[in-house]
């Protein structure tokens, strides 16, 4: 990928690993609770079985452990929310890290895992991980995935040595192309229902980068904030566009466009920089921006024309990752002693997440949440001691009377 590109898509549609899992793998765990055995690389990157039958099966038998994890559970005082989350551990199918970018509303988690210092597409259905990438497909990661299970992201194709923007389904790729000749990378990192794709291509050249669209065809370019550099990182259904995009002084801000192609800078928390991460289906976004001075940063949600930073646990950075349609906002935050943790944002109040498991979860840090479906289940991560993660799905338990 070209450095433009590198730079946008990963501060934009990346922006959950940039600071928050950077920290929250530093994390340690609590005493007493092991790291899963992390397998070889080469034996651990399953593939996607090729039968259909198998797929279903494997279907089959994620939907028995969906319905066992969200059932009802008797719920006392500590739960004032009314709510307690499961935790579905993940298979650990990398070992030097794991992490769930997005999640369908069928539970079905996509990701990467990294292994031997490169990463590799993954999915999760139900606990077992599958690898996307073919032989000769390195660095690779998906980053969205709809209902219908296609899945986004890029891959890095070492014949034609550029990352391609990608999608998959039942784990046959397709290369989406990019806006320059055949030597230009791209990246994919949102989906929505009806199967538009957005991210970032370069341009025959270099020297920019611009969001796009696919919408069954060839990318489409986005326009900017002025600048020559602009990523995009989701889409909602009814095809509003998230991402961040450089003014005249070069500088990334959150941004909005809409279907009939217009622009709108979200602004800032009073530094330089921002971006925005996810958007909702009532045209709620969240993101993260600098705040004053340019040091630290703090998560954002803009609704009906306004910026407002949303509180945090006490440290100094915070950063919001996705929304689903209910208003829910997911990401992590810094306390005061410098840890960090996974955190819901209910009513615009922080919640950690861990603080709201299950008597089955108790003693599982969540370190980080980075996307949440219309069911309420969140995919998220907790950092092992060996500097990896483990991947993690959240599924509600409603609360009942004891």
């Amino acid at each position: 990928m070209s450095a433009p590109i590198s730079a946008v898509l990963r501060c934009i549609a990346f922006v959950m690993f940039v600071s928050g899992v950077a920290r929250a793998a530093t994390a340690p765990m609590p005493a007493g609770q092991a790291s899963p055995p992390v397998p070889a690389a080469a034996r651990a990157l399953a593939r996607l079985p090729a039968s259909d039958a198998a797929i279903a099966e494997v279907l089959r038998e994620a939907a028995r452990d969906d319905a066992q994890a969200s059932r009802p559970v008797a719920c006392d005082g500590r739960h004032h929310y009314g709510i307690r989350y499961s935790v579905r551990r993940l298979q650990v199918v990398g070992g030097d890290g794991d992490l769930p970018t997005s999640l369908n509303n069928f539970g079905i988690v996509a990701g990467y895992a990294i292994a031997g210092g490169i990463s590799y597409p993954v999915v999760w259905i139900g606990r077992r991980g599958f690898n996307l990438a073919a032989p000769g497909e390195i660095n690779g990661v998906t980053l969205d995935i709809n209902d219908a299970g296609k899945v986004v992201g890029s891959v890095y194709v070492e014949a034609a040595a550029r990352e391609e923007a990608s999608s998959w389904l039942i784990g046959r790729r397709r290369n989406l192309g990019s806006l320059g000749d055949a030597g230009t990378s791209a990246g994919a990192t949102g989906i929505n229902r009806s199967g538009a794709i957005v991210g970032g291509s370069g341009i025959a050249g270099g020297g920019a980068a611009y969001a796009v669209v696919w919408r069954g065809g060839a990318p489409r370019p986005l326009v900017t904030l002025g600048g020559n550099i602009g990523g995009a990182a989701r889409i909602n259904d009814r095809g509003y566009i998230v991402g961040a995009s450089t003014g005249s002084d070069g500088q990334l801000h959150a941004s909005l466009w809409r279907p009939d192609g217009s622009i709108t800078d979200l602004g800032t928390l009073g530094g330089q920089q921002s971006w925005a991460t996810d958007i909702n289906g009532r045209g709620t976004v969240v993101g993260y921006s600098y705040k004053a001075g340019d040091v630290n940063i703090a998560a954002f949600v803009w609704r009906h024309g306004a910026l407002a930073q949303l509180a945090g646990l006490g440290g100094a950075d915070s950063q919001a990752n996705a929304i689903n349609d209910l208003g829910q906002i997911v990401g992590n935050a810094g306390t005061i002693e410098n840890r960090q943790f996974g955190v819901t944002w209910i009513n615009d109040a922080p919640v950690r997440l861990d603080t709201l498991l299950d008597d089955e979860s108790q003693g599982i840090a969540v370190a980080n949440a980075y996307a949440i479906n219309e069911r309420g289940q969140i995919a998220a991560a907790r950092a092992l001691s060996n500097g990896g993660s483990e991947p993690l799905l959240l599924t509600p338990r409603p609360c009942r009377k004891r």
